[in-house]
């Protein structure tokens, strides 16, 4: 059986026989944990909406604050209000709401999963994951077509470059990015640094419908759109 807190990623299996083969296993603290108040959360929001829109019709609705009731991203401390990280990723995402999904071809590298705790190294989990995920989506409600692409960075193998091609839509010679990211996942926004993780715009030139994009270590959720 598996202990709580912070036993609740040791077994204790993983203390029988000799202490050189003993596996090492990441030392969990408050320190080092993801929280829904962290950057992790607004990264695992944007991977659980990818999932829903290539599920559709099967998922309708997702609502954030059934599954952790805080505020829908917002905390309130000392009566100043200020935003989660989460709260900036869905209010990215919500660009993406009445649009038309397009399909997308992804070659991204992979890694292993961490599977910290015992239930899931024990349950033959596949430890395979892609560390780029992505989503491409036409927005033609204003009668003007714009292509929207959400990229999350969920690896921890550092920054990978990657080339955007778009076929088959007419693009012009810009791409506005809007980057959500810190250097650790569970960085999260305080009543002294309220700002710590928000949007960051930027501007790229597109080229024949292509272009690069260096998108940063795993901690990374980013939004594209041309």
């Amino acid at each position: 059986m598996a202990g709580g807190n912070f036993a609740s990623g040791y077994h204790w299996e993983d203390g029988v026989g000799p202490a050189e083969a003993r596996p090492t296993r990441p030392n969990l603290s408050p320190d080092n944990l993801v929280t829904p108040l962290t950057l992790a959360e607004a990264i695992y929001d944007i991977l659980f909406y990818h999932m829903a829109v290539r599920l559709a019709p099967f998922i309708e609705l997702i609502t954030h604050s059934a599954t952790v009731n805080h505020g829908g991203g917002l905390c309130k401390e000392r009566e100043v209000v200020f935003p989660n990280p989460c709260y900036h990723a869905q209010k990215m995402f919500s660009r993406f709401a009445g649009t038309v999904p397009l399909r997308s071809d992804l070659k991204t590298p992979v890694e292993d999963l961490a599977l910290v705790l015992y239930d899931l190294r024990a349950s033959g989990f596949n430890r395979k994951i892609g560390i780029i995920d992505a989503l491409a989506e036409l927005d033609d409600k204003k009668g003007q077509k714009t292509l929207l692409i959400s990229l999350v960075h969920r690896g921890t193998s550092g920054p990978v470059e990657l080339s955007v091609e778009i076929e088959g839509v007419k693009t012009g010679s810009k791409a506005e990015i809007q980057l959500l990211s810190a250097e650790v996942p569970w960085k999260a926004n305080t009543l002294e640094t309220p700002d710590a993780v928000r949007p960051i715009s930027q501007t790229l030139e597109v080229q024949a419908g292509k272009f690069v994009v260096t998108i940063s270590a795993n901690r990374t959720c980013e939004r594209y759109t041309t």
